[in-house]
């Protein structure tokens, strides 16, 4: 919130006395909420930082890690019968964040499929509407096989003027949203080009080649002169 980075200095106000006292950013990082207090809105001190910057008086609290093949339920009652104690537990910003789960790929799953459906779609259309024009190249001397090469040649500009557009729009856009989410919770809105993005591309453009499959199937099989007759 405050948007300091590593060695900038931060003014904490005037302690009792009218002394302000400074302190140098050395690290950013995500520490352990306590109490119940807000995520990602803590400082860390040094013994000596911490002497000079507190106007109150302070209480000693302490974290305990368990160690592997220990009942924490066993730890945290022996402990909880002397101490105050509280097991961690995740903060509710980011189990909201979590709670999302498979979501966007649910999303992203859905609207794939979608967007293949109205490919698939479009391509039968347009072999539908040019249907005359396919029959006089199978006149002119087209093979089968030439005039199935130009509605994959057709699925395929589409598929790259879509991936040229929307590979792009999509990491803007998923750095807007993921960045929102993120800085709300109080964490890093980065977002990195996925290593996979190279598969799905190539899926991208063997999808358009099967989607282009029956649309020609149903092209080549019509009769140049049954088509044409009606010229």
């Amino acid at each position: 919130r405050l948007d300091v980075e590593v060695g900038d200095q931060l003014v904490l106000g005037d302690r009792a006395g009218g002394t302000a006292v400074a302190a140098t950013v050395v690290g950013v990082g995500i520490g352990p909420s306590l109490n119940g207090e807000a995520f990602a809105v803590h400082a860390l001190f040094t013994t000596d930082g911490l002497a000079r910057a507190q106007s109150v008086g302070n209480f000693r609290e302490a974290f305990v890690r368990v160690a592997p093949g220990v009942d924490l339920d066993a730890v945290v009652a022996e402990l909880g019968a002397r101490y105050e104690v509280s097991a961690r537990t995740m903060p509710p910003e980011v189990r909201d964040v979590v709670d999302l789960g498979s979501l966007p790929m649910l999303l992203g799953g859905f609207l794939a499929v979608l967007a293949l459906v109205a490919h698939a779609h479009g391509l039968m259309v347009t072999a539908r509407e040019r249907l005359d024009d396919l029959a006089v190249m199978r006149a002119l001397g087209s093979t089968r096989r030439q005039l199935r090469l130009t509605l994959i040649t057709a699925s395929l500009a589409v598929t790259v003027l879509a991936v040229v557009v929307g590979v792009p729009l999509g990491w803007a856009v998923a750095r807007l949203v993921w960045g929102g989410v993120a800085t709300s919770v109080g964490v890093a809105g980065d977002v990195l080009a996925p290593w996979t993005i190279a598969p799905v591309v190539l899926a991208a453009f063997a999808l358009a080649v099967l989607a282009a499959a029956l649309p020609a199937r149903r092209a080549t099989q019509a009769e140049p002169g049954h088509v044409l007759r009606g010229e």
